[in-house]
């Protein structure tokens, strides 16, 4: 009994069991590995990467799938950039610019799941492909610059200690976790997830729950940009071998 208890245990755990295994491999061959300045680094470039995680683990618990993420990103950055350079536009006007652009998506995808009933992946992957050649079309395949002020914020840090994009990633899991398990929309994205008939035979708006996870997706993609393209102060344009998740720069 109890080694059954212990398998099942670490069969939960396994996630977990292995970073742990990998974090101390890459410990004991790169001993700086353990240190704190070594971990703010990887926290504050992989931030970016937990913010659009987050946003996504609503649309999995649901039993769907969003592959617009990255062309969300992109847009979202660029559309930041043209507000801020094209309409001198203050900072928290392309901030604003961005993230409701990131929502647009999501209303976007939303539409074509719970309206036209088009399948999450298709759906999702061509808007995919219509947000980078839409993102093209915007930045004509160059640099849009950023005011320094924006890189600024993206170097600042919270009480001169913490980078503000660890504090975001850490406010977003935060606000995530509470939504997910004390609220009635956290317990209606599992039901849904867990059975979409039985839960729409329970009452529950099915069409809606699946709608909102897409919309707070989207909105977790631009945030997401945000910070990634904070800390560079251009939005960069995606090139023709870009991959959904990682746009790349132009040849020099």
């Amino acid at each position: 009994m109890n080694n059954k208890r212990y398998t099942q245990l670490v069969l939960q755990n396994t996630p977990i069991i292995l970073f742990v295994i990998v974090f101390l491999i890459f410990g004991l061959l790169a001993p700086r590995f353990f240190s704190i300045p070594a971990a703010e680094t990887i926290l504050k470039q992989a931030s970016y990467i937990g913010i659009v995680a987050v946003g996504m683990t609503f649309v999995i618990l649901t039993a769907g799938i969003d592959l617009s993420v990255g062309s969300n990103m992109y847009v979202s950055a660029t559309v930041a950039g043209l507000v801020m350079q094209d309409f001198k536009a203050p900072v928290w006007a392309g901030l604003l610019a961005c993230l409701a652009t990131g929502v647009i998506f999501g209303l976007v995808n939303s539409f074509l799941i719970t309206r036209l009933k088009i399948i999450p992946f298709i759906a999702t992957l061509g808007t995919m492909v219509a947000g980078k050649g839409f993102g093209l079309l915007l930045s004509k395949s160059i640099q849009i610059p950023f005011p320094d002020s924006v890189l600024d914020l993206g170097s600042s840090r919270l009480f001169a200690v913490i980078p503000l994009p660890i504090v975001i990633f850490a406010v977003v899991v935060l606000v995530a976790h509470l939504i997910l398990t004390m609220t009635p929309l956290g317990r209606q994205i599992y039901a849904v997830g867990n059975d979409a008939e039985a839960a729409k035979k329970a009452g529950l708006n099915v069409g809606r729950v699946l709608g909102t996870v897409y919309v707070v997706s989207g909105f977790m993609a631009a945030l997401g940009g945000l910070c990634r393209w904070r800390s560079r102060a251009s939005s960069i344009p995606v090139s023709v071998k870009a991959t959904n998740s990682t746009p790349l720069p132009p040849r020099s």
